[in-house]
């Protein structure tokens, strides 16, 4: 059974405006499970390693001392070995437990990899059924085999990926001298999916697909907050964008704390910003952000483009040569503060594409060089914060390509930014499993 990535493309009910400001009870605060822990035991019946995949409200998706622990360097060829492949500031790290940040409406995706020793069975994965929060779905995805085998986690004890061998991968049978890591395969998935709530945010742009004229012009879009409990919960909301360059704009409404009764909802409350004809040209996310007791709990997002302006023709009269960001126009809310973005002067735009894009896990980013130059290319989440570092160093003249992994994150949109020199130049990408 495929399991949706995410539950913001459920339309949700709707009240009446008036619930803004209407006075409402005392709210209690309603502390939505969000931690779990999860041990996998893999073995190959001679030996076996446990591996401890979960979330915790102190951890964040990169190494954390004291919670996570390190799988040591690869073993030599013909060794057993079992890890779980993440990220650490962007670099790839192997752990044995490796602890996330929490989320909510959203998935955790662990890649389990691993490699039998010469005289081992096959590869079994096996967990106790216990510690499973309710309305979770926990799923263990075979990737070794034609076609993958999803395993519900609530209905078995245990996975047998099979025979792991020259059907499998070539280049593993036997193991290559030259290379020890060749066999350590990312085999299996674990694939946690975390219901949304307990305030789960809906922002629509209207008149979708936007996009804004050199000159600028005018966005209008819909908010909606749908508490999904049964009792009173108070929370932050505002809107951010996240810029072409890659960096947060804003808050351009809010935060407003709001009160909502159980099972009801706030909105939708119509918004318009206007976009200057001095913003950057490029892709910008707009981004509702929910927040409690001090913490994300929930976003969603949509995005627009802003095409280029011939600089004769980059700001309209009336607006003020400093305005880079989107501006409030109408509605309810006040602005941030202006942050201008960067913008590159006097250096052609370095163009790049992406294949696949959409990707399932990997994708490759190619672009050109007509000169030598410093290069930093990375890729962003819509909150703004770096998810890899694919580049950052001095580059040749002439072709590149690099690879990004996004086997570890989770579905959904992500911003590429590409540096080369002065120029800066970005796009998006989607994750789709």
């Amino acid at each position: 059974m495929m399991l949706s990535p995410r539950l913001h493309d459920v339309r949700r009910g709707v009240a009446t405006l008036g619930l803004l400001l209407m006075a409402l009870a005392p709210a209690t605060s309603h502390a939505q499970e969000t931690e779990f822990t999860l041990a996998l035991d893999v073995t190959d019946t001679i030996s076996s390693n446990t591996l401890t995949a979960g979330a915790d409200s102190a951890a964040t998706d990169d190494f954390d001392p004291g919670l996570d622990v390190l799988a040591p360097p690869p073993p030599p060829q013909g060794a057993f070995d079992a890890r779980i492949r993440g990220q650490n500031g962007g670099s790839p790290t192997d752990y044995y437990t490796d602890l996330r940040a929490v989320r909510v409406g959203d998935r955790h995706v662990f890649r389990i990899s691993y490699a039998p020793s010469s005289m081992g069975a096959p590869i079994v994965i096996s967990w106790s059924q216990t510690g499973f929060n309710p309305g979770w779905t926990y799923t263990l995805v075979d990737e070794v085999d034609t076609p993958d085998v999803e395993v519900d986690l609530r209905d078995a004890t245990s996975l047998d990926t099979g025979l792991f061998d020259e059907t499998d991968d070539p280049e593993c049978a036997p193991p290559p001298d030259d290379d020890p890591t060749a066999c350590i395969r990312d085999g299996a998935y674990l694939l946690v999916d975390v219901p949304p709530g307990p305030v789960v945010p809906d922002i629509e742009p209207i008149g979708a697909p936007i996009v804004i004229p050199p000159e600028g012009g005018t966005l209008s879009y819909t908010t909606t907050l749908t508490n999904i409990t049964g009792q009173s919960e108070t929370v932050d909301a505002e809107v951010v964008v996240l810029l072409p360059s890659g960096t947060e704009f804003g808050p351009i409404r809010g935060p407003r704390t709001l009160s909502i009764p159980g099972n009801g909802t706030v909105g939708p409350l119509t918004l318009q910003e206007r976009v200057p004809g001095g913003a950057a040209a490029g892709t910008y996310t707009v981004v509702l952000r929910v927040s409690q007791g001090g913490g994300v709990i929930d976003t969603d997002a949509f995005t627009l483009e802003k095409e280029a302006a011939p600089f004769a023709t980059s700001r309209r009269p009336g607006d003020p040569i400093s305005a880079r960001g989107i501006q409030p126009l109408a509605g309810d809310g006040f602005a941030g503060p202006a942050r201008p973005s960067p913008t590159a002067s006097g250096v052609l735009p370095v163009a790049l594409t992406v294949q696949p894009n959409p990707l399932r896990s990997r994708a490759t980013l190619r672009f050109s060089l007509q000169d030598a130059a410093e290069v930093h290319l990375a890729v962003h989440d819509v909150l703004g914060r770096t998810v890899a570092v694919l580049a950052d160093g001095r580059a040749s003249a002439g072709d590149h390509a690099l690879v990004f992994d996004g086997g570890a994150l989770p579905s959904g949109l992500y911003v590429w930014r590409l540096q080369a020199g002065s120029s800066v130049t970005t796009g998006r990408l989607t994750l789709q499993r």
